[in-house]
């Protein structure tokens, strides 16, 4: 395995432990839900899908759109957060909280990719030029 192979395990592994056991500590902990073995099964799919992502962009070396993935996720998880200590609502709760953290994501994801694109364009303009 060459060193890139191997960064891009170990950072899927700790990003996909560290999603989970995030929105795990969200929904059981801090709105105090019951989680099923399904709900585990797909949160652990969704930090998997996270960590997909993270690595895949570290692998095809996109710093800056993994950067402000990354940053995004956390703004997600704060929202997240944020919604489930100061909400009264009794099951949308945390239907809620998750949504805001898809759309942070999402949000991150896309503005990451832009910026990557800015970012490869000006580089080329200017060694073209």
């Amino acid at each position: 395995m060459n060193h890139l192979n191997k960064n891009y395990w170990f950072q899927f592994l700790i990003f996909t432990i560290s999603s989970f056991a995030m929105i795990f500590l969200g929904i059981r902990i801090i709105s105090y839900k019951l989680l099923t073995g399904e709900n585990v099964l797909a949160f652990l799919i969704l930090s998997m899908i996270l960590g997909l992502i993270s690595s895949g962009l570290y692998s095809m070396r996109y710093k800056t759109a993994g950067i402000i993935f990354i940053f995004s996720l956390l703004i997600g998880f704060y929202e997240m957060y944020q919604l489930f200590l100061g909400s009264n609502w009794d099951a949308k709760g945390d239907l809620a909280g998750l949504i805001l953290l898809f759309s942070w994501s999402i949000i991150g994801l896309g503005i990451g990719l832009v910026a990557e694109l800015c970012l490869f364009s000006f580089q080329k303009y200017y060694k073209a030029g």
